[in-house]
């Protein structure tokens, strides 16, 4: 009963403030599902122990460090987010995953870090893609 009298009330707080229909609550609560921010986890557990191999005179280091760990956090905010702020957080992630490839590549050049791997890369255009399209779209 206790529980019956709680959904009923969460309905009713749900109609009475407009917030979001409730067949949609279920999927408001899922940034965990999506591809992209699946993708962008393990990029972040491979890259890692690159960022910490590489020298602390590197200057793409910590830049590395805090763009790559962005990319889930925006999307993951993104997915609850509405409106222009939705395109914003995507865009952020987005300019992050970019910022993330070019510092891997400036550091390959320099020879402190490997070159990102075709399959890897794969994994990682996917996630630009799809950022590139979800950020188009709001």
């Amino acid at each position: 009963m206790g529980i019956f009298l709680f959904l009923l009330l969460l309905i009713f707080l749900i109609s009475l403030f407009r917030v979001l229909p409730f067949t949609k609550i279920a999927l408001m609560f899922s940034h965990e599902k999506l591809i992209a921010y699946q993708r962008a986890i393990s990029f972040v557990a491979w890259s890692q122990p690159v960022i910490e191999s590489l020298p602390g005179k590197v200057s793409a280091r910590d830049q590395l460090d805090r763009s790559s760990t962005s990319v889930p956090l925006n999307i993951a905010e993104g997915s609850y987010s509405r409106g222009r702020n939705r395109g914003a957080r995507y865009h952020n992630a987005l300019g992050s995953l970019r910022e993330v490839l070019a510092c891997f590549e400036v550091a390959a050049a320099l020879g402190y870090a490997p070159v990102v791997e075709p399959p890897l890369r794969d994994r990682f255009d996917h996630v630009l893609g799809t950022l590139v399209r979800v950020a188009c779209l709001h």
